[in-house]
């Protein structure tokens, strides 16, 4: 969508013709619900079923107040960037040991998570585009589609944040072969009745690209500034994106 808007300013500005009307969007709610399977595959709700009640407490943060309550504001963000430099060493380290930077920088929100809480058993709410499925007739889809999968896993604070990103590869690809959940799904294999927040995590982690080409001969350079991640039952979310190629 955003390539497409910056194509047709650019023409535009440019004096070009002005872009043809987009056709009437059908109503995808209804399309997709007619659609799509319903309900959770028996494996897939077997597969969390089990893992979620072997987990012990939910992650206490050493600063959300009760945990078991709402959470309240005031809510804080804290943003910061790396220089290029910075940027292409950790790109270097992931590559140069079979992973990703998306699998770099969650091994060590894990284990600061680890180290904060005291645990070594961790949870984590990784956010995921929602774009998976296909329908037919549909080519491309705009708008929120996003959710989240747990990442379940053991931090070692002895173990070197490489070592730790080569495991979170393997155990989130485990996780994305058993995606067909929602948080809903997820909150309702919980064990317990209480009345607090039923969440896998109140700990969030987003890596986002923002792929967006601006056309050639744009007059204005795009970037992304700012950001946000994160659900009612959210105490601590990390979000990370690139902007470059």
């Amino acid at each position: 969508l955003a390539e497409e808007l910056w194509t047709s300013y650019t023409a535009l500005w440019h004096g070009g013709p002005a872009p043809r009307p987009v056709p009437a969007a059908p109503d995808f709610a209804r399309y997709a619900a007619s659609t799509r399977h319903s309900g959770v595959p028996d494996a897939v709700r077997h597969y969390w079923a089990e893992r979620l009640a072997a987990r012990g407490t939910p992650l206490r943060l050493p600063y959300d107040g009760d945990p078991d309550a709402p959470a309240t504001g005031p809510i804080v963000q804290h943003h910061g960037a790396f220089d290029a430099e910075s940027s292409a060493g950790l790109e270097r380290l992931a590559a140069a040991h079979g992973v990703s930077l998306f699998h770099l920088l969650l091994a060590a929100y894990v284990r600061c998570l680890a180290r904060w809480t005291g645990r070594r058993d961790i949870a984590v709410n990784v956010a995921r585009a929602g774009r998976d499925d296909r329908f037919d007739g549909v080519d491309r889809l705009v708008g929120p589609l996003a959710d989240t999968l747990p990442l379940l896993c053991e931090a070692d604070g002895e173990e070197p944040v490489v070592a730790l990103a080569e495991r979170l590869r393997r155990r989130w690809l485990e996780s994305e072969r058993h995606a067909g959940v929602s948080s809903l799904d997820l909150a309702g294999m919980l064990p317990g009745t209480g009345t607090g927040p039923r969440t896998v995590s109140p700990a969030g982690f987003s890596f986002a690209r923002f792929p967006a080409a601006a056309a050639p001969g744009c007059p204005v350079e795009v970037r992304a500034t700012a950001a946000g991640t994160g659900s009612a039952t959210t105490r601590l979310s990390l979000l990370c994106w690139a902007d470059g190629p």
